[in-house]
């Protein structure tokens, strides 16, 4: 298999993979599926300390089939909402458009004539995939030096061709419209613009980006070891709002930008390009840095965009040191504040920067290309067109900023919500397309440039190879990378080590965790996006109720599969299309049926099919991992799944059952900030294809949600923090827990009936018309309003917790006194609750209700909580501060949470001992923020833990549990979001 794992097509491990029968937008994809059977291979690595980064959706890449097919146009699939002979046309055209990229631009052709028979390399058992030269086997590929020239040669001429279209789409091409091409001196000057310094990453004037060149070496390694093990390779991007892309579509923002024109060329060379967009609106990096192998994934580059909301060096120290220990690669650091990372690794580390984009970038940006009116517009390449405008234009590059949108017309779904025109956050401060569009540019330069590298000092050494001297197979020294990973990791965790306490930034801002700086965090969170989120949420390590309870999703979805892409973002025609200069292969189109003779019923029932196929082979892809997953730590995962209830040791008086209480605050899709995730598609959205992933979630409980237990794997240091919000509770309770009367709502130990897991698999809701899903919507609401009451919990026998007080009856006093205590409770409480106002112009348009709000310790009483009245939470212009959209920058705060109770008890057990029990000022001592939005709890923080003897082992699993308890206040919740660990 070549990089996707799909097959070679035209030169088996070097072919173009995307499309044919797993492009599922198309009826020929839809039509084949139920004939194909693929076995889904998942790489594991050797090497303990590595982070699976890698799940069934990036493997069967359903988007990248989509968007990638050579041979299909994205635009012409079955389900748009659009009339058959559109259809027809656009395909036409298509096929017309590619044609013409080819006879222009040329196009990959490799053909392998030994494909059938030649021999695979085994990686199995070799750590880093370093195999020795003389393992590969005689035939394979890599010791074919025949096979080897032709690859590079085509290598070769890819990358030249689409560097030679991004020169082109930025109005710089070598040969120009009339067809006179450009001075050799024209060239020179032309490429320096478009650089990257290969011998200092401080001084690249001039130029688009620099490194040091033992950066600049180490990424050419990296590219060489992927292309000879035809192995993943990870770039990241962690940031905040600007990164994330809020304002456009998410597969705008400038990750996936880079994504959607690099991948085929990866697939092209043997490589599946993993690309994760982790930036989150609102915040900085630390909330993911902190464990970055465990949210992040593996990185091979990552690039940091943060400097808006993250100004200390504490958090940058961290971002770098996370981003160098968590998991088995060591990446090239792109764009960060270095801090202390290039001392604290002996001055080994990899780094680079990069032009942000639009301000950054002139070079791309000729001065006959800045937009003075439309009528000059029109005359400017598409990719700068409105880029920068002079004062003369007025507002048109502001009027054109944005082409996002929220919603595109499908022939298999109506939404249940009227959909926006476009997202929210379409602010100032916010790149536009362009600015994303350039700034992926430039990303993808830098990896162009050192693809350029790479496959000239391959063909170099290919071209001088002898039977004295073999250099085919590459020798192991210009790609091998396990050595020089363990040395950079080592020499860090070495340096950390013997440095005294408080002396890093990252200490001197953790301040009473100062271990947490000098070893590899791990973690488990429910923020969004992060790597395989099935495996990285809290729920994947949460042990159940007796009865089998763990909570679900909170927000049902409301379609799944392939997001048609955007008609008004296509590339307009006589425009430079470099995605599809990257695309163009002589790979003939397979012979599939795409026709649509029955008209608009074949193409309902083919809608259906492509809905089927999705959920098909998902289903099908999750087992098979699954399964493989078990065989490989069958005896841990056992453990992890115990529903076993530990007793505390001691007074024997309390169990740790897990509780049945919790609620969990999540969409149930796939968000790990790839191409291929699937966000913001909760029933009700008003803007489905947003496809922003950036996400709050988390497990909300309270002191009758019982204990909330988790089995932490490979517990090495001894040290477990939590992070909470404590702010986001309340004094009722969560929707499970409101009625109750005692913990669990007195079946802590009911083992029946058994827990049954709602199914969250959305149904395609075909061609089912607006105004009836209205009409639908109106007679559920209106039968919702004549439904009973729910029943409530059975009264507590054993520990009773006095029910919620009904409404009181006016004291016997006289009106003026009542009216008058009230009136003092409700200004105390408005005078407070004023005191937490900030602008609106003063937070980032993601930020969180409660970013930048610092509350004291003593909140609202119950009774003044209760005396205020609608009026108090009123804000600019009239709006509830309560309501939040968090893509709504006008947006204003919600009321402050009720005080925690004086008799707050916050207990922690580890591995079934009751460990800790916190007090509220104990409690609120830890509340105080470290960085925007993120204060963390010790669970956990025995040094001896880690002087253990563990020898080669990765650490134990340990099972922490935290309960809260008030009498004063039973059902005062809280949010539980991340775990960190070592």
């Amino acid at each position: 298999t070549n990089g996707n794992g799909n097959g070679g097509g035209a030169g088996g491990f070097h072919g173009s993979s995307f499309g044919g029968v797993n492009n599922l937008g198309h009826p020929g994809g839809a039509r084949e599926y139920s004939n194909e059977y693929e076995e889904i291979f998942i790489p594991v690595s050797n090497v303990g300390h590595a982070v699976p980064s890698i799940g069934p959706e990036n493997v069967l890449n359903f988007m990248g089939h989509y968007v990638h097919d050579e041979h299909r146009s994205p635009y012409a699939s079955h389900l748009y909402k659009r009339p058959l002979e559109e259809l027809d046309a656009e395909q036409k055209k298509y096929e017309e458009k590619m044609a013409a990229v080819r006879e222009q631009w040329g196009a990959w052709d490799l053909e392998d004539e030994k494909e059938d028979s030649r021999p695979t390399a085994n990686f199995d058992g070799i750590e880093y995939r370093d195999l020795p030269a003389d393992d590969f086997p005689e035939g394979s590929w890599q010791t074919d030096k025949e096979y080897v020239t032709k690859f590079l040669d085509q290598a070769k001429g890819l990358v030249t061709r689409v560097k030679e279209g991004i020169y082109a789409e930025y109005g710089q091409p070598t040969i120009k419209p009339d067809g006179t091409k450009l001075s050799d001196a024209e060239i020179i000057e032309r490429d320096k613009r478009f650089a990257i310094a290969h011998e200092s990453d401080e001084d690249h004037a001039g130029k688009l980006g620099g490194m040091s060149r033992r950066s600049w070496d180490a990424l050419v390694m990296k590219l060489l070891h992927a292309m000879m093990t035809n192995d993943e390779f990870y770039c990241v991007m962690g940031g905040h709002s600007s990164a994330a892309g809020h304002g456009n579509n998410f597969r705008q923002a400038k990750m996936m930008a880079f994504h959607y024109l690099m991948e085929p060329i990866f697939d092209k060379l043997g490589m599946r390009l993993i690309s994760r967009n982790n930036a989150q609106g609102g915040v900085g990096t630390t909330h993911s840095a902190m464990a970055s192998g465990s949210f992040y994934g593996e990185k091979d580059i990552v690039w940091w965009d943060s400097s808006m909301t993250e100004k200390g060096a504490g958090a940058h120290d961290i971002f770098n040191k996370q981003a160098i220990l968590g998991g088995e690669r060591v990446p090239i650091l792109m764009n960060c504040p270095r801090v202390d990372i290039m001392a604290d690794t002996n001055g080994t580390a990899w780094t680079g920067n990069n032009a942000g984009g639009q301000w950054e970038a002139g070079g791309m940006l000729l001065p006959e290309y800045v937009i003075k009116d439309a009528k000059h517009a029109d005359t400017v390449p598409f990719a700068l067109r409105y880029m920068l405008c002079t004062k003369e234009a007025g507002g048109l590059c502001q009027q054109h900023k944005y082409d996002s949108i929220c919603w595109e017309p499908r022939s298999d779904f109506e939404p249940t919500a009227e959909q926006k025109a476009h997202p929210g956050s379409q602010v100032k401060w916010h790149p536009g397309v362009r600015a994303h569009l350039q700034a992926s540019r430039i990303m993808s330069l830098v990896v162009l440039h050192a693809l350029d590298s790479a496959i000239d000092k391959w063909t170099a050494l290919a071209s001088a190879h002898t039977d004295d001297t073999p250099t085919v197979p590459l020798p192991a020294e210009y790609w091998h990378v396990g050595t020089k990973y363990r040395w950079i990791q080592k020499g860090l965790r070495t340096t950390l080590s013997k440095s005294p306490d408080g002396q890093s930034a990252c200490e001197k801002m953790l301040g009473r965790f100062p271990r947490a700086c000098r070893v590899a965090m791990k973690g488990f969170g429910d923020w969004t996006p992060r790597r395989n989120p099935s495996e990285s949420s809290l729920l994947a390590v949460m042990k159940p109720a007796p009865n089998g309870y763990v909570p679900h999703p909170s927000m049902p979805t409301e379609f799944a599969g392939i997001n048609v892409m955007p008609l008004i973002q296509r590339v307009p025609d006589g425009e430079v299309d470099v995605h599809a200069i990257a695309l163009a292969s002589t790979k003939p189109a397979p012979r599939l049926d795409h026709s649509m003779e029955g008209g608009e019923e074949e193409r309902r029932k083919l809608a259906e099919l492509s809905h089927e196929a999705v959920q098909s082979r998902s289903r099908r892809a999750h087992t098979i991992h699954e399964r493989r997953k078990r065989a490989l730590r069958e005896k841990e995962l056992a453990e992890q799944r115990s529903q076993k209830c530990r007793r505390v040791e001691g007074d024997g008086t309390v169990e740790i059952v897990p509780g049945r209480g919790w609620l969990w605050g999540q969409e149930a899709h796939f968000c790990d900030g790839s191409y291929n995730s699937e966000c913001g598609r909760q029933r009700g959205s008003d803007c489905l294809i947003s496809g922003h992933n950036d996400g709050r979630g988390g497990f909300v409980g309270g002191g009758l949600s019982g204990w909330f237990v988790l089995t932490l794997p490979k517990v090495k240091e001894g040290l477990i923090l939590m992070r909470m919000e404590y702010w986001m509770g309340g004094p009722g309770g969560n929707a499970l827990t409101k009625d109750w009367t005692e913990e669990n709502g007195g079946k802590t130990n009911d083992a029946e009936p058994k827990y049954v897991f709602p199914d969250v698999t959305p149904s395609v809701n075909v061609t089912t018309p607006f105004d009836k899903l209205k009409e639908a919507k109106k007679a559920a609401e209106a039968a919702a309003k004549d439904a009973p009451p729910a029943p409530a919990s059975p009264a507590n026998v054993t520990n009773p917790v006095p029910p919620p007080a009904p409404a009181a009856a006016p004291a016997v006093t006289s009106a003026n006194s009542t009216n008058a205590t009230r009136s003092l409770l409700r200004r105390n409480a408005a005078r407070r609750l004023a005191a937490t106002r900030i602008t609106r112009a003063s937070i980032d348009a993601n930020a969180d209700p409660y970013a930048g709000v610092e509350y004291p310790f003593e909140h609202l009483t119950e009774e003044e909580w209760s005396a205020l009245t609608d009026d108090d939470f009123k804000g600019e212009g009239g709006r509830d501060r309560r309501n939040n959209n968090h893509q709504n920058h006008n947006r204003n705060l919600k009321a402050p949470p009720p005080a925690i109770p004086d008799d707050w008890k916050f207990e922690i057990a580890i591995n079934g001992k009751m460990h800790k029990v916190m007090d509220k000022n104990e409690f609120m001592s830890h509340a105080v923020e470290i960085v925007k939005n993120w204060a963390i709890w010790p669970l956990m923080d025995d040094v001896e833990w880690s002087k253990k003897d563990w020898g080669n082992s990765e650490g134990e699993d340990v099972e922490v549990a935290v309960r809260m308890s008030s009498v004063s206040m039973p059902r005062r919740s809280l949010r539980i979001s991340h775990v960190y660990y070592a």
